[in-house]
């Protein structure tokens, strides 16, 4: 073959391969949702996603704290949270970026603007909403629940950022859900009081629980014309694709699952509250309400031709755990104060403090700190006794299974290890632990980081964010036109950060040298000629 129809033929192929390539993209994110749901319930659009793309059996969060805030800014900026505002529910401000240097904040408790200023001076150009629509033009939207999920997932970079706001205080919607967010569409906003403006006082019965419901955002509800709970999200996800052909990125986080979990903890198994059974609440409805919505989309996409064109990927922001050794005061309003320490803008969790805490706080040497299936501290310079003794507090402090100490290349040592950490948990934490806790280090990280055994919590009895299996494992779910296999499965090792990196392949954009996450896990599963 001469050397000009060998290079015509190679032309070809890599034509024909980009032509398969996708031009859209979408995540769906299950917040709070264990990989093996998938399985013990047999949900069947989520086995219907698996069939449809390349599914990868070790997905884990690969980063901490395993939190909502954290996650949903790794997923789209393709950044550890080292590399971020934050990496803990508890920010210490140390360039002095919001206000004085060395403030602490509580990042869900910031202020809109905050938000996006930190993240357009962090992230920059690494958005993979930026990437795609700078290669792929088209309109871009972040949708959720939870407010700080669809600011943390849209960034300054989605065009239209939706979410529920507080309750309407007067007029004939007074009680329902406002909708809030950035340049929110008509169709979705108007007319007021239509279905996306969702009851929002009703407690059902959970004023007792440690942390209880409020309103349909995170439930079905009983009102059939605004349905709460995921469908609400699927609904506005919808009608963006039937307004918005020309959609380049869709990001939707659907919180019900998280909700759910953190009030009831039925991660093993249903609860006995009584008030949940009554009005029909509980971790199964919830899944399978989900998994309508999952299904839901990949009927628009399909009906739409849209396969053909999206890189769709199924995930989660963390998973969770049932803490049944559960270190917290089962009070209502006070699992705040038993997931924080420290006193900044606009908080002060130093009045109320858990009792276990009390030691270090005695110490004199704890400035803040951030509790729930894992421990982030901020302390005071101190000399090698004072730190010696500061270490044995923390090794003391129930549920300590390791402490970690940031050295001052701003990566972590170990100091202690519990001898009860055994068989599968111990080797979870030989393979994960080290990479998991440098993953939130850098100059404003924690100094001290203290991972927990399985099952045991202190903010939250359905709690996560730590490094524990239970909370690391989540789905982790590909589907793209130029992947060469369907149905498959890959043990590699997948983690969020990497899903950038990875719809970045898929959509042929050009690579960004910023990224930590890779995209290596997705190649034996490429077209050729997309490679």
């Amino acid at each position: 073959m001469s050397r000009t129809l060998l290079l015509l033929f190679l032309l070809a192929m890599s034509t024909s391969s980009w032509a398969k390539s996708p031009r859209r993209a979408m995540i769906l994110v299950f917040d709070q949702m264990r990989a093996e749901y998938i399985e013990r319930f047999e949900l069947p659009n989520f086995r219907r996603a698996q069939a449809m793309g390349v599914t990868f059996d070790n997905g884990f969060v690969g980063h901490l704290e395993a939190n909502t805030i954290i996650s949903h800014p790794v997923v789209t900026t393709g950044k550890l949270p080292r590399n971020l505002p934050w990496s803990a529910q508890i920010m210490h401000d140390i360039h002095g970026w919001l206000g004085e240097k060395g403030e602490f904040y509580v990042p869900s408790d910031l202020r809109t603007d905050q938000w996006l200023r930190l993240f357009r001076m962090t992230a920059g150009d690494s958005s993979l909403v930026a990437r795609v629509v700078e290669e792929h033009p088209g309109p871009s939207f972040a949708v959720a629940q939870k407010k700080y999920s669809a600011y943390c997932f849209g960034g300054p970079y989605a065009d239209t950022i939706i979410a529920l706001g507080p309750a309407i205080k007067d007029g004939e919607y007074r009680g329902r859900h406002s909708i809030s967010g950035e340049n929110v569409p008509p169709y979705i906003a108007s007319p007021l009081g239509n279905r996306f403006y969702l009851e929002a006082t009703n407690r059902w019965g959970s004023e007792k629980e440690g942390y209880g419901l409020t309103g349909s955002g995170y439930v079905t509800g009983t009102d059939p014309e605004r349905p709460g709970g995921d469908a609400w999200v699927g609904d506005a996800v919808e009608q963006i694709m039937e307004q918005e052909p020309e959609w380049a990125v869709i990001l939707a986080s659907f919180g019900a699952i998280d909700k759910v979990s953190h009030v009831l903890a039925e991660h093993d198994g249903p609860s006995e509250a009584v008030w949940a059974k009554t009005h029909g609440i509980g971790l199964e409805d919830t899944l399978r309400k989900a998994d309508r919505e999952l299904g839901r989309l990949l009927d628009r996409l399909e009906q739409n031709g849209l396969l053909a064109e999206t890189a769709l990927v199924i995930t989660a922001d963390h998973g969770g755990q049932y803490s049944r050794q559960f270190h917290g005061r089962r009070v209502p309003g006070e699992h705040e104060d038993d997931g924080n320490y420290g006193k900044g803008s606009g908080f002060d969790y130093t009045q109320n403090v858990n009792p276990n805490m009390v030691p270090l706080v005695s110490s004199g040497k704890l400035l803040a700190a951030s509790v729930d299936t894992m421990a982030s501290f901020w302390t005071l310079p101190m000399s090698s006794s004072e730190r010696k003794n500061f270490v044995l507090l923390l090794s003391q402090l129930p549920g300590v299974c390791e402490v970690y100490e940031k050295k001052p290349d701003g990566n972590y040592g170990r100091l202690f290890r519990s001898p009860e950490l055994k068989g599968r948990e111990l080797a979870w934490a030989q393979l994960h632990n080290d990479d998991l806790v440098d993953s939130m280090g850098g100059a404003a990280g924690p100094n001290y980081v203290t991972p927990f055994f399985d099952n045991h919590g202190y903010a939250i009895i359905g709690g996560h964010g730590g490094a524990q299996e239970l909370g690391q494992r989540i789905p982790m779910i590909v589907i793209s036109p130029n992947l060469t296999k369907t149905g498959a499965h890959s043990e590699a090792w997948v983690r969020l950060v990497d899903i950038n990196p990875m719809v970045g392949r898929l959509l042929n954009l050009r690579p960004h040298p910023g990224l930590d996450g890779t995209d290596s896990a997705i190649l034996p599963f490429l077209d050729r000629g997309a490679r």
